[in-house]
């Protein structure tokens, strides 16, 4: 992961731990938006932990205070983080995350096999644009 703006610093963690209200999602791919591209600009207000915001991936663990939505282990999930400038501990681009479940809608795994995982990741963002 990346840990400070206009760097390259770069941090090999671990696979964070499931809290009970959260679900840990194995990131397969990442959009990008332009919140992430203006925390790697050069000139910034302040440093990043993590950015990212929209991704696709695999439902690994879910907390065991969570009965939300159908989502279960092995689900293709898409999501979205507050990985951006306002709120940047907990960006998708990392190999794993946790997330609150009602950041999570399910997609297709023949669709997002089909789309190599790459469509379905940038609709995150944009969707909650539109909204």
């Amino acid at each position: 992961m990346f840990t400070a703006a206009g760097g390259r610093s770069f941090t090999v963690g671990v696979v964070p731990s499931c809290a009970a209200d959260k679900v840990l999602v194995d990131v397969h791919t990442r959009s990008v938006a332009t919140a992430d591209w203006k925390t790697a600009a050069p000139i910034q207000l302040k440093d990043v932990e993590l950015n990212g915001n929209g991704f696709i991936g695999v439902v690994v663990a879910i907390g065991q205070g969570i009965k939300y939505r159908g989502i279960k282990v092995g689900d293709t999930v898409a999501g979205i983080t507050n990985g951006d400038q306002s709120d940047t501990l907990d960006g998708a681009n990392q190999e794993y995350l946790t997330v609150q479940p009602g950041r999570l809608w399910p997609v297709s795994a023949a669709e997002a096999k089909e789309l190599g995982f790459v469509k379905p990741a940038t609709a995150p963002g944009g969707a909650c644009t539109i909204v």
